[in-house]
């Protein structure tokens, strides 16, 4: 079995659009970050659980990185430092429901696009957002090892030539990417092979089991510190 089989049997597309959706309500409605806390904590248990170890690390670099500059440039602006923590936590909520959209291949997000009759413009849209989010954690971790490997002595032209080579390049692969990848790649429109479109995409019980233990975690985040504070 290859990689791409495996992968497809982690969720199902709709139930992880459903599932971030559902987690991206939760931390806008939710303001106490102890409650947060817990729900991110089960939420990152079931995941692992799910098989999405790995892309729950990749989209780590993305999201976290972003949310602690967003806290430190709001708390550099506005002078409120108490406020920067609540960014950093949110930002980390969006990481994890983001998460099972990751792990979910191409073809099986175009493939339940095509059943609900979506128009063209969202897939390529959705499959951009997918594809984008594996190239900037590779962007990432190239910035930090072209930063990390500056010998000493070197003035900041230096620090900048080094993250600026490792920049270009990976700009150029991301517009080949795009290019080659996104426009359905390796994509046919024959219902008569497995790669095809049209082909349906399966509902199973790990799924809807995927909901339950996701609405027992928002359960368990609200009324938890009510039973902590009693």
């Amino acid at each position: 079995m290859n990689r791409g089989a495996v992968v497809l049997a982690v969720l199902h597309p709709g139930v992880a659009m459903a599932s971030a959706i559902a987690a991206f309500v939760f931390f806008l409605i939710c303001g106490d970050p102890w409650r947060l806390g817990v729900f991110m904590g089960l939420l990152c248990l079931v995941e692992c659980g799910y098989g999405m170890t790995v892309p729950l690390l990749r989209t780590m670099m993305v999201f976290v990185p972003a949310g602690v500059v967003m806290a430190l440039s709001t708390a550099w602006i506005t002078g409120d430092m108490a406020s920067a923590g609540m960014i950093v936590v949110r930002f980390a909520t969006l990481w994890l429901s983001a998460t099972p959209l990751v792990c979910v291949p191409e073809l099986a997000f175009v493939r339940m696009l095509n059943q609900m009759r979506a128009p063209r413009t969202v897939a390529l849209i959705i499959l951009i957002a997918l594809r984008s989010m594996h190239l900037l954690a590779a962007q990432m971790h190239m910035v930090y090892t072209a930063w990390r490997t500056v010998p000493r002595g070197g003035g900041r032209g230096v620090k900048l030539v080094r993250i600026a080579v490792p920049l270009m390049n990976r700009v150029m692969v991301i517009s080949t990417c795009m290019a080659v990848s996104v426009e359905m790649r390796c994509f046919s429109l024959d219902s008569r092979v497995p790669a095809s479109v049209y082909h349906p995409v399966a509902l199973h019980r790990r799924d809807v089991a995927f909901l339950v233990l996701l609405a027992l975690a928002m359960v368990v985040a609200v009324t938890l510190p009510w039973v902590r504070h009693g």
